[in-house]
């Protein structure tokens, strides 16, 4: 009965897993966008070339805002094709036409049960079964792989292959049939396509083999690894004359997309995007100067809050334990000079995996080194595919350490996996939390970090909340007791400005900025601090970061500002309004129900404010306070209106909001529309202006905006 049990667990195990992918929804994140498309075109329409029917495919699935987010690679002839590898949509294709979107989900759990099956066979020659099975589904499901497994993406593919690969050799290397060592060449090549620094992981086995074998045999491995590369790159240089899936003029498709609205090869409507061959390479270390990220990008690589493969992929650290503890016992058993070198002869072909994780490892931090995790939306380390050949380190374990390791790895790991639906949409609101909050913030990829709903964009910053006890609201962080921040700067600034609102007078507040401490006194409910003498507490040259750490007995509500934005009567939007729109030349932009501006001054005067207002879908009422004043509303309807508003500045700080009563609708959710925005919006403001105020100039602002 104990013989039978593994294989019943495995079977459970996989109808589980299969249930679970098959009845969970398909979402948006990352870069589903262009591997959705590419697999519904290469489904569809047999190629990798985007197309009108490509979209409107994609549009009438109505997945989130599906295709936000599109990578695509569009050459001289203006013809469009997915700036991605397509190896994964090649076979995702089959499951999807058999069981539509929730076939390709149902791909991922079957890899993901394959590479537990493959490390059951594996550990099981060193471990009993049940133990090999506990380790092998721990190693897999008690990790950030785990999330991968609803995402439309290539992480559990890239895993996979890896897996599939060295479980070849493995197996290779213990039968000497040929025939496992040609199929490991050939899931290695295709791993290489699906992404390049997969690669290194065959290098040290390719070096290994051809030193130990004169077989001519090894000739044909090396042809089975060239194989899958030559034929994948070949038909992608055939069609687009790009020899690579990241080069050319490659762009990004966030809103607007080419055949849809007007928008096709001639009214461009994509971004610039990374490409090697057009030099747009900002995720690259380029020159020495960057070099010092290296030491840094080390440490967080390990151990850092969003990235650390210590919290997010802990049996790689278990796998290593594994290792090093057979180093130990072989020193113990020996007395000789050279137990080193009889133990790596003894483990050889743990040491080559161990040489291949390692220059996996070093690609990304020195290469990659400014986007070594994958990007915004990576939930941990998304590039760490080199993961499963830890699992290849794993000698025998003691099977009660291994029970003590699980317990602590998923009391880690539970903030992250107990929740993967709602990880994938905020997968960096965890890092507030035990015991993230307390781990090094990963400085060298700021620019990438998945600060989603923790990181906030303020005029000439970007604040990220390194904790849970502050909240941003009205454009600033409202805070009781200890609160942390990170600011991120273009360059590194000598001062900085911290407006201040107090629950009470002549309070006391202490605040430290970069590496100096100081207290502070509020006179007054409102106060400006001006904070000077500082230093950064990380600098390159792309931006300069200054750890923040505010202290009151209070409530308090925090805005750090430029000096540049305390200029009189400047605009300063804070929170609530869209980016930027141009409407035939006229600068436009979107409110939700509640936008906050601040407005400086250097003395108490009236000013003028001014704009044009057009309500989305239906008339609304909007409001103007200044500084918790109601100065003014008005009915806004669906045409144009022209407001035009007497309001008082007060000497310092000036807080303006508009809100909307009724609320703001996302035209995602007005079926009529079909419309893909899922903003939500209320009134747009158009030519928003604040003069010094005075009769004549008021009249000429109103008829101006009126014209």
């Amino acid at each position: 009965m104990v013989d039978r049990a593994p294989g019943l667990i495995l079977l459970i195990l996989l109808i589980v897993l299969a249930s679970v992918a098959f009845n969970s929804p398909v979402h948006r994140w990352g870069d589903t966008s262009t591997y959705y498309l590419q697999i519904t075109s290469i489904s569809e329409d047999h190629d990798i070339e985007y197309r009108a029917e490509d979209l409107q495919r994609a549009l009438e699935k109505k997945i989130d805002d599906l295709p936000a987010g599109l990578f695509m690679i569009k050459t001289d002839e203006g013809r469009y094709f997915y700036g991605k590898e397509y190896s994964y949509a090649l076979l995702a294709a089959p499951f999807y036409i058999i069981f539509d979107n929730s076939g390709i989900l149902l791909l991922n759990a079957l890899l993901l049960w394959l590479m537990i099956l493959m490390g059951y066979l594996y550990l099981k020659k060193n471990n009993s079964k049940l133990v090999a099975l506990g380790i092998s589904s721990s190693f897999f499901l008690i990790s950030t792989a785990f999330v991968y497994l609803f995402w439309v993406h290539v992480e559990i593919y890239n895993m996979f292959l890896i897996t599939a690969g060295l479980f070849s050799w493995f197996e290779y290397r213990e039968n000497k049939n040929f025939r496992f060592l040609f199929l490991a060449s050939l899931i290695f090549g295709i791993a290489t396509v699906a992404k390049l620094p997969n690669c290194l992981i065959f290098v040290p086995i390719a070096f290994y083999e051809m030193y130990t074998s004169k077989n001519t045999k090894i000739i044909l491995m090396l042809l089975l690894f060239l194989i899958p590369i030559i034929v994948f790159y070949g038909i992608f240089f055939i069609n687009t004359g790009e020899i690579t899936f990241y080069g050319g003029n490659r762009l990004f498709f966030l809103d607007k997309f080419p055949y849809h609205r007007g928008y096709d090869s001639i009214n461009e409507a994509g971004y610039p995007g990374f490409s090697v061959t057009d030099g747009r390479t900002s995720a690259l270390i380029q020159d020495f100067e960057n070099l010092k990220v290296i030491p840094y990008n080390i440490v967080y690589y390990i151990f850092g809050k969003f990235t650390g493969m210590v919290w997010y992929y802990p049996f790689s650290i278990f796998a290593l334990f594994s290792l090093l503890s057979g180093l130990l016992i072989s020193k113990l058993k020996s007395q000789k000079k050279g137990y080193l070198l009889d133990h790596i002869k003894d483990n050889i072909y743990k040491y080559i995996v161990f040489t291949g994780i390692f220059l996996n490892v070093a690609f990304f931090i020195i290469i990659i080194g400014n986007n070594y995790l994958g990007g915004a939306h990576a939930v941990g380390n998304r590039y760490f595919y080199i993961y499963p050949a830890f699992l290849f380190l794993i000698g025998f374990v003691d099977w009660r350490k291994f029970i003590i390791f699980l317990i602590a790895s998923a009391l880690v790991l539970n903030p992250v996996i107990s929740n993967p639906i709602e990880t994938s949409y905020h997968p960096g609101v965890h890092t507030t939390k035990m015991p993230y909050a307390f781990l090094p913030v990963e400085y060298t990829q700021m620019n990438n970090l998945p600060s989603w709903g923790i990181g906030h964009k303020l005029p000439g910053l970007f604040i990220l909340r390194m904790d849970d006890n502050s909240l941003y609201i009205d454009g600033g962080f409202l805070s009781n007791g200890s609160a942390e921040y990170l600011i991120r700067t273009s360059n590194e600034i000598q001062n900085l400005n911290l407006i201040v609102q107090s629950s009470k007078i002549n309070q006391n507040i202490f605040l430290k900025i970069g590496h100096k401490g100081k207290p502070f006194l509020l006179n007054d409910t409102l106060s400006t601090i001006n904070v000077s003498d500082f230093c950064p507490n990380y600098s390159d040259k792309n931006y300069a970061l200054y750890l923040l750490k505010v202290q009151s007995n209070n409530e308090i509500w925090l805005l750090p500002i430029l000096n540049e934005s305390l200029t009189p009567l400047k605009l300063n939007y804070l929170d609530g309004f869209h980016g930027i729109e141009n409407w035939k030349g006229i600068s436009s932009r979107w409110i939700s129900n509640n936008a906050t501006l601040l407005v400086w001054n250097n003395h108490c005067q009236d000013a003028t404010l001014a704009f044009r207002a057009h309500s989305f879908s239906k008339s609304r009422t909007i409001e103007l306070y200044c500084n918790d004043v109601l100065v003014t509303k008005g009915n806004v309807n669906t045409g144009y209106i022209n407001m035009t508003s007497k309001i008082k500045l007060c000497e310092g700080v000036n807080i303006i909001r508009l809100y909307v009563r009724e609320g703001c609708d996302c035209p995602c959710d007005i079926p009529e529309l079909n419309n893909k925005d899922s903003r939500c919006l209320s009134i747009a403001l158009q030519n928003i202006q604040i003069t010094k105020f005075n009769s004549t100039i008021h009249i000429k602002i109103t008829k101006n905006i009126m014209n």
